[in-house]
């Protein structure tokens, strides 16, 4: 009995810790009682403590056990299949908690493909050293529901100066990233849509335009650059991880239609106020029997 009193005292300081750690950057722990693989709901509160509407569900693990397998910059956990599975399937994203009561601190990371990695019978779940709880913002939550976050034109003004300097030199034709990008918007430009389409009608027109009747398709590694740029700047809800499996199996291009992110809003507001021409690529082409691309040259 006395283990089991123990265990129990042991989850109660880590749930504690937890809820004082949240409760200090404006977010409230709502503790799930059903066992579910969820021991928690954090709500994130806005500015004037009230719901934000983000939510997190929150796993958390309390003990010195969950502190053995351990490298320089990480803590590493070995969780079943089962757990995964139903956290990545979560339709309101997961934290994975650890606490130690010896250093009376946590640690913790978000659950989802690029921060876990399958083995055998397991799969490994590695949480940085440096996410510690007590030093966690609120931002840092936010990001968590929504993604890498840029707030300021520095922050744009990277991704847009990115996205041209990606570029296909397929004599005669040029392409690069950001007409790409430009030339996929659907859906009142809240979408992004790509096809081998887009290239095919960008190389046309620019072939034309320089009098010459054939062109060479960009080549892989162009698309690659591309598609790692627009997630690593959190332009897209949803990763890549699956297009990047399918062009590496496959050797041939995805395509796709995923919704622009909180980021990749605000970029396109922030590309408006450049000057450039954004435009509704289903709309355009209602409007004549061709696309009307935009081009940089």
């Amino acid at each position: 009995m006395k283990d089991i009193v123990d265990t129990q005292l042991i989850d109660q300081q880590g749930i504690g810790f937890i809820t004082q750690c949240f409760s200090k950057i404006g977010c409230v722990v709502n503790e799930h009682l059903r066992e579910t693989g969820i021991d928690a709901v954090l709500e994130i509160r806005d500015s004037s403590y009230r719901s934000s509407g983000a939510f997190v569900a929150l796993q958390l693990k309390s003990g010195e056990s969950f502190f053995k397998n351990e490298t320089d910059e990480y803590y590493n956990l070995y969780i079943d299949h089962g757990h995964i599975d139903y956290w990545l399937r979560s339709l309101i994203p997961v934290i994975f908690i650890i606490y130690s009561p010896n250093l009376n601190e946590a640690f913790w990371v978000k659950i989802e493909k690029s921060t876990i990695s399958q083995k055998q019978k397991t799969y490994k779940i590695s949480i940085p050293k440096n996410n510690k709880l007590t030093t966690t913002t609120k931002k840092e939550i936010y990001s968590v529901v929504f993604g890498k976050l840029y707030d300021s034109d520095d922050s744009f003004q990277e991704v847009e100066e990115g996205l041209i300097s990606i570029v296909s030199i397929q004599n005669p034709v040029i392409i690069n990233g950001m007409e790409l990008f430009l030339n996929g918007l659907i859906e009142n430009c809240t979408q992004l849509y790509f096809h081998t389409d887009i290239c095919n009608e960008l190389s046309d027109i620019k072939a034309y335009r320089l009098g010459e009747k054939g062109y060479a398709f960009p080549k892989m590694n162009f698309f690659d650059k591309y598609f790692k740029h627009i997630n690593y700047h959190n332009l897209l809800i949803d990763d890549f991880s699956f297009e990047a499996r399918f062009m590496q199996e496959t050797n041939m291009l995805p395509q796709f239609i995923k919704p622009l992110s909180l980021n990749g809003l605000r970029f396109i507001n922030f590309l408006i106020s450049r000057n450039y021409t954004i435009r509704d690529r289903i709309l355009v082409s209602m409007l004549g029997s061709h696309f009307d691309a935009f081009t940089m040259n």
